[in-house]
């Protein structure tokens, strides 16, 4: 994170098609990363604006949309 906050929801499980979400607030000056393949949504939850850089290796070519709609994990597009 460059400056400010973001609250990061991550799919942490999906047991006989019921999703299990983990949240965390990623602030300043900190980062996060993970596996191919981890599902997350990141969004600034305050009034204040929020600065982060997004790198990946190897670059994407394409990237997939998910929803959680009553607990269950639909792709809406990529």
């Amino acid at each position: 994170m460059v400056s400010g906050a973001l609250e990061e929801t991550s799919v942490i499980g999906n047991v006989d098609d019921q999703v299990t979400t983990s949240t965390r607030t990623v602030s300043e000056g900190n980062s996060i990363r993970f596996a191919t393949g981890h599902i997350h949504g990141v969004v600034n939850p305050g009034r204040s604006t929020a600065v982060s850089v997004h790198v990946y290796s190897p670059g994407l070519t394409y990237m997939n949309r998910y929803r959680i709609i009553d607990g269950i994990l639909r792709a809406s597009g990529s």
